[in-house]
């Protein structure tokens, strides 16, 4: 992966199902982890697979990857609470055959 340097000018782009959904600059970040950490909270709205682009203007490099965009309240703990189409499922804690039953 291309480094970032702290004061890069950064532009960012995050296409999903072909409309732009996302697009800025920055120029306060030092590290991937950052910018993927704005990204994810200007996309809170959206879910899918998306085209994520990120140019460095300063150092003249760019790159074009895929982002999985989850829902903005997709936990690692509660991710099995959605069904695949996105709406609620409620958790259910399976029973050992040594439990009573009522």
């Amino acid at each position: 992966m291309k480094r970032l340097t702290y004061g890069d000018k950064i532009y960012t782009r995050l296409i999903l199902n072909g409309r732009n959904v996302v697009e800025f600059i920055m120029d306060n970040i030092s590290t991937m982890s950052e910018l993927l950490g704005e990204l994810r909270l200007k996309t809170r709205e959206f879910k899918g697979l998306a085209k994520l682009y990120i140019r460095n203007m300063t150092q003249g490099w760019s790159i074009e990857r895929p982002f999985m965009i989850y829902p903005y309240n997709m936990t690692r703990e509660n991710r099995n609470l959605f069904s695949s189409d996105g709406t609620y499922t409620e958790k259910v804690r399976m029973r050992h055959h040594w439990e009573e039953y009522y």
